[in-house]
């Protein structure tokens, strides 16, 4: 799989027809790291519900495959994971997730060259801000997993301490 074929076709197609886009997830980081991390499967843009029309006129070449909150294609085996995104009085903010808005600066297009494709990426801070509920839900999982395993051992004890102390007759 290589997402920089995936990048050389679906960047120009968003830039010709004049489509807002981020490109965002690991290719961004990458960009902005100036070096490749690790190797990506997939790339992922986020794109505005507006134009959903207007994207999937321009991408009709692929099997598009629409879902709620995001619209997936596929380009060279590499997956194209195209987040649909909204913009509020507030800010923008993805479609499946309404309460949470980010500023409109931190989506204002900063250009990224990523192995020598030139293409608009969201900030920094943009990215670390998506990328920390998925650390923090790992992190409240497996405290769940721990406590599913331990509270019934701990209710286990706190009965045999209750025998022990009260004595079984």
């Amino acid at each position: 799989m290589d997402v920089t074929k995936t990048l050389r076709e679906i960047i120009p197609i968003m830039e010709t027809n004049k489509l807002w886009y981020r490109v965002f997830g690991g290719v961004a980081v990458d960009g902005y790291l100036k070096e490749v991390s690790r190797q990506h499967s997939d790339v992922d843009l986020l794109i505005l519900e507006e134009e959903i029309e207007k994207i999937k006129e321009a991408l009709k070449k692929y099997q598009v495959e629409v879902l709620e909150h995001k619209i997936f294609i596929m380009i060279e085996g590499v997956e194209v994971a195209l987040a649909r995104f909204a913009e509020g009085e507030e800010g923008y903010y993805f479609t499946i997730l309404p309460t949470h808005k980010w500023p409109r600066k931190l989506l204002e297009p900063t250009e990224i060259v990523f192995e020598g494709i030139k293409f608009t990426a969201p900030s920094k801070e943009f990215l670390l801000s998506i990328k920390m509920p998925s650390s923090i839900e790992k992190k409240i999982s497996k405290i769940e997993e721990i406590l599913l395993i331990s509270v019934p051992i701990l209710t286990l004890l706190k009965n045999i301490d209750f025998l022990l102390k009260n004595g079984k007759k």
